[in-house]
Parts: structure tokens; sequence; C-alpha cells
């Protein structure tokens, strides 16, 4: 915390992604650092998404993905984005195994281990707990290419990403775009999210993720088209390079005039 106080004291300029994150730096290190404060989103790497459009339409190479990776099942569930404890993957698969079994054998639940954690011991505590439920469970252990990480997010139907914090998830904007239905923690500061105009689903607890999955298996609750497409599109619109450039270009600049002056 010393460090960080002294670091920012000094500072000219502070970005964060978010006012809720600005207002968690604020409430941490004092208000004095207000004057200092600047909302600037990360620039994303556009390759990605372009391959999303370029297999979007391609099932069979969706479906030959899935195979290979042993995904068998009806709905394809996305659990994390990583191999970090902090992604609260068992208590979110216990959550899933809750549900009735007719709903369990209509999904696998996808787990994106390439990366995240050199902790073993966690790992296998999932691999082993996997191993327990009444649903399928692909653990993904090798790193995926840009091609296979585009159709991972093609193949999802639904992502559940609950870390225990966050600032923006990249991982959640590529599945929105990819045609996914987002669920999330109402704990994470995704108002930029809402405030873009993105279709997604907030809850506050571990507890409320069954009735989520019920309704969605039982075609209440519909990832719909034009949610899909508007979130293609108001993410390509507030998310790109071409509109989030513009933030760090003003902020280069003003740098630039500090120093001179």
């Amino acid at each position: 915390y010393y460090l960080q106080d002294e670091a920012l004291k000094r500072a000219n300029i502070i970005t964060t992604q978010s006012p809720e994150l600005g207002e968690i730096i604020l409430a941490k290190f004092g208000r004095s650092l207000k004057p200092k404060i600047r909302y600037a989103l990360f620039c994303i790497e556009s390759k990605l998404y372009n391959l999303i459009d370029q297999y979007r339409k391609s099932e069979a190479d969706i479906q030959s993905f899935k195979v290979r990776m042993g995904i068998k099942s009806k709905y394809v569930i996305v659990v994390g984005h990583n191999a970090s404890p902090f992604n609260n993957h068992i208590k979110i698969l216990e959550q899933l195994n809750t549900l009735n079994s007719d709903i369990k054998e209509k999904f696998a639940c996808v787990l994106p281990f390439s990366y995240g954690t050199s902790d073993t011991h966690y790992i296998n505590e999932v691999d082993i707990f996997c191993k327990k439920l009444d649903f399928s469970c692909v653990i993904i252990r090798d790193f995926l290419s840009w091609e296979e990480l585009a159709l991972l997010r093609l193949s999802s139907d639904i992502m559940i990403h609950m870390p225990e914090s966050d600032a923006m998830s990249g991982a959640a904007t590529e599945s929105m775009y990819a045609g996914s239905l987002l669920i999330t923690a109402a704990w994470l500061p995704y108002g930029n999210f809402r405030r873009n105009g993105l279709t997604f689903l907030e809850v506050n607890t571990f507890d409320d993720l069954p009735d989520v999955i019920n309704k969605y298996t039982e075609g209440t609750l519909k990832n719909k088209e034009a949610d899909r497409d508007k979130n293609q599109m108001n993410i390509k619109s507030y998310f790109f390079p071409e509109a989030t450039v513009k933030s760090w270009t003003s902020l280069y600049n003003e740098l630039l005039y500090v120093k001179e002056s």
C-alpha cells in the first residue's frame, strides 16, 4: 500500500478503465487524487476478432474443433478464462451440479486452463472435482493458437465469468462478440458493458446460477439473435482500437504538455 500510495502521489496522470475503478482508487488512496484520474479502455488485439469473423459461419471448422477438444454436448458453457483459483471454478461447478439430471445431460463445461497459474495442486484439485460431477467437463491444458481461441469463443453458448475481482475482461468481451451469453457477477465493475449497450446477465451470488441455466435450457431465457448482433456492433463501436486509441492519444498529448511546461 505504501509503495502504491507513493507512486500515485508522484504520478501526473492515473489511468483507469471505468468510473467504478476510479472510485475504488479514490476510496483507497484518497480523494485528493481525483484531478489526476483519467478514463481509458485498454486497446484490444484485433487479430482475434478478425478470426472470429472469419470462422463465424464456418460450422465445419467449429464442429471439428469441438470434436478435437472432446466436446459432445448440445450446449457449451465456458467457465472462467484461465487456471487461476480467483476464477472460482469449483464454486461455479458446485452450483451447476445441483441442476436436474435432464438439464445436465444437455451441456458440457469447458475450463480453459492454458495459462493463469503454475499451481499444479489447484489444477489437480479441479480435475479431481470434475470427475465427481454428473455432467461433462473438459479441461483445456494446451496453449491455444489464435485460430483455436477464436473457435473456442464461437463454440461457446454461455460464458460464466465470476472472478474475485477484475478491471475489464477481454475474454468476456470476446465471448459476447462471438455470440455467447455472458453470465457474470454483480460485484464486478463492468459498467462499461452496460453503458455501451451490451446485453449480458449479472447474478448476485453463485446460488443464482442454477435458475439462470434452467431458464436458458428451457428456452425461456434466450440469447436472441438481435442481442448477439447488437453486442457485436457495440463492441466494434466502443471497444475496438479505432475508438479506444483516441483516449490514449489525448493522454499522451496531455503528458507532453505537462513535460514541456
